[in-house]
């Protein structure tokens, strides 16, 4: 889990997992929005993707960043199969 500030000197806490298959790989950045609005969306840099996309969890609004090397195809089906755990 890391800190990121914000320009409001606001204090976010974000999961950063990422994942490599020793070829390509790819970094998930998971965070409460906190009532911040992040625009969704996709863009190229290179090779790289770059994904943000909102989710709820909890019923409290996440949102969920993926850079790397993927398709977009791959970064919708990453970006769709994030879920939570809460542990028992």
């Amino acid at each position: 889990t890391l800190d990121r500030s914000s320009a409001a000197s606001d204090v976010y806490k974000r999961q950063v997992l990422t994942y490599s298959n020793g070829d390509a790989s790819f970094t998930l950045y998971i965070e409460a929005l906190n009532g911040r609005t992040i625009a969704e969306g996709y863009a190229f840099a290179g090779s790289n993707l770059v994904l943000g996309q909102s989710m709820m969890h909890a019923g409290e609004p996440m949102f969920v960043t993926i850079v790397g090397q993927l398709s977009l195809q791959q970064g919708e089906q990453v970006a769709g199969s994030v879920v939570s755990f809460k542990p028992k």
